[in-house]
């Protein structure tokens, strides 16, 4: 039974590599345009970061750069710290969120913050995508 179990398992998994890539969006390989962050931009930021931290009060927000598209779409690539369960700063880790407005104010959502092993290199590599480095 194990047998037949792992080689469904390992079809799936050859299978599922064999599907073909989605189409990318013109948005996506448009050409950006650096943007400076204002400071409502900043405030959002923060106030963005405040709901998707531990514990909002230890948050300090480092260095961030931002772009914008033809759709108007402001990406920011930056660095947070914080603290984490324990008490103490888990030190800088990169983060990717997009800008927006909605009835009138700057708002900010986290796409991304890059605290596991994978993460840093991915929001890197989006950023890199958006003009970001």
């Amino acid at each position: 039974m194990f047998r037949q179990v792992l080689l469904v398992a390992v079809a799936a998994v050859t299978l599922y590599g064999c599907q073909t890539a989605p189409q990318t969006s013109a948005l996506a390989s448009e050409p950006k345009t650096p943007y400076a962050l204002t400071d409502a931009d900043r405030i959002a930021i923060r106030d963005g970061f405040r709901t998707s931290i531990r514990d909002p009060n230890s948050l300090v927000l480092g260095e961030a750069k931002a772009t914008k598209n033809s759709a108007g779409v402001v990406t920011v690539c930056g660095v947070v710290n914080g603290k984490n369960g324990f008490g103490g700063y888990t030190g800088f880790v990169p983060y990717l969120g997009v800008l927006g407005t909605q009835d009138g104010r700057r708002i900010f959502a986290v796409v991304n913050i890059g605290d596991g092993s994978s993460n840093p290199q991915a929001i890197a590599m989006v950023c890199a995508q958006n003009g970001i480095t």
